[in-house]
């Protein structure tokens, strides 16, 4: 029995020397401790501290899938409506013609009092060549072409219709059936808001975007008239102006829709102990709906991808990308569990590229969120919590 008892004492001296002599390293420069964690376990917080991080590019993209039509001004954008028909009649004498959209929604910066007196917008309806036309290429007003040039009001909340210029509208149709293919191009000028329209890929036939075509006929009766309705084939919103010419605050990270922004995130990973396990990383984003478009509407659908390349080497929009993480979201907060990429950055796995930040659909509707950058209070900045176990040590 003594010796029993003596074998317990050792093993139980033995764990107090295990455990009482593990020691913490030092914590390198951009660390935080922070003690008491909900899984018990050491958490340090890396601040964003890299140069070249916070980088951001953005282009026009592909709007064509948009369930949205966009047409005014926003702030710096400023956006235009294209639209294609197909098989349209050659032969028939056109004797009235209108464009009809159904409204969805207004944008203007600021709060709801904005709508509290009618604001308006001259728009301008011209034929395009639909040669090329795309986010790169926006179509060019054929000026000999004016179908139309009408003023909408903000407060107009159901359908709008444009009459269009009959005489045009017949050489147009002529004209295109001697080879030449036309599209319809919509401008504003002097806009102090935008206008949002249902677009064919809404999908309820009494919002899509139609042409009406009235002409007549005779027959042995004398002449009479006829209608003809015809739903786009084509048709999507594209901002004309150089994306480069909007100046946003270099204070924030941003993400887009419509006009894609795409933003770069790099955390330095080299100090840390390389011995110790990590059990879980958190990348942690604040947004800003000061300086987002829609109040961060669609901020759940951000994404971040593992880069495999570093940023600016070529394209930055065909940039290779691996692992792809989505958000949970609390209020203004985006955690993004990004456990995976930094165990193979520390272990050696993978060379440390950083991530890129972007919308899930870059064409859909216009939007634009803000997210607090390295140049921004320490509170708000991007941050990365690295939940780890120490490995036990023995000194005698």
């Amino acid at each position: 029995m003594k010796q029993l008892v003596n074998s317990i004492l050792i093993l139980v001296l033995a764990g107090v020397i295990l455990v009482g002599c593990s020691k913490d390293k030092a914590i390198p420069d951009g660390y935080q401790r922070i003690i008491g964690n909900d899984e018990g376990q050491i958490a340090n917080k890396i601040l964003l501290a890299e140069n070249e991080s916070g980088a951001r590019e953005i282009k026009r993209v592909d709007t064509s899938q948009s369930t949205d039509l966009l047409l005014g001004t926003y702030e710096q954008y400023n956006c235009g409506i294209f639209l294609q028909f197909s098989n349209l009649p050659d032969t028939l004498n056109i004797v009235s013609a209108d464009l009809k959209f159904h409204v969805q929604d207004r944008l203007a910066p600021g709060d709801s009092s904005y709508w509290d007196t009618p604001h308006q917008a001259t728009v301008n309806i011209y034929l395009s060549d639909t040669t090329g036309v795309g986010p790169e290429n926006p179509p060019i007003a054929d000026n000999t072409y004016l179908l139309a040039s009408e003023t909408i009001y903000s407060d107009s909340l159901n359908d709008i219709i444009f009459s269009l210029d009959t005489m045009r509208v017949n050489q147009w149709l002529k004209t295109d059936s001697s080879g030449t293919e036309h599209g319809i191009w919509l401008t504003t000028e002097n806009a102090d808001y935008m206008a949002v329209f249902y677009a064919f890929e809404s999908l309820e036939a009494t919002y899509m975007p139609r042409m009406t075509l009235i002409y007549n006929y005779t027959d042995s009766t004398g002449t009479k008239l006829d209608t003809l309705t015809y739903y786009t084939a084509r048709d999507q919103f594209i901002f004309p102006d150089p994306p480069e010419n909007l100046t946003l605050d270099d204070n924030f990270l941003y993400i887009g829709r419509g006009v894609a922004f795409r933003s770069y995130l790099k955390f330095d990973f080299s100090e840390f102990d390389t011995t110790q396990h990590i059990n879980r990383a958190i990348l942690e984003l604040t947004s800003n709906a000061a300086h987002s478009i829609r109040n961060t509407d669609g901020v759940n659908n951000s994404l971040i991808y593992r880069m495999t390349s570093a940023w600016g080497e070529g394209d930055v929009w065909e940039t290779p990308q691996s692992a792809s993480y989505s958000p949970t979201v609390a209020d203004s907060i985006l955690s993004f569990d990004i456990t995976p990429s930094v165990q193979a950055w520390i272990s050696g796995q993978y060379e440390n590229f950083g991530f890129q930040l972007q919308s899930f659909n870059e064409g859909a509707t216009l939007g634009r969120i803000a997210f607090y950058s390295v140049n921004s209070d320490s509170v708000f900045q991007p941050k990365v919590y690295l939940y780890y176990t120490s490995p036990a040590s023995q000194e005698f």
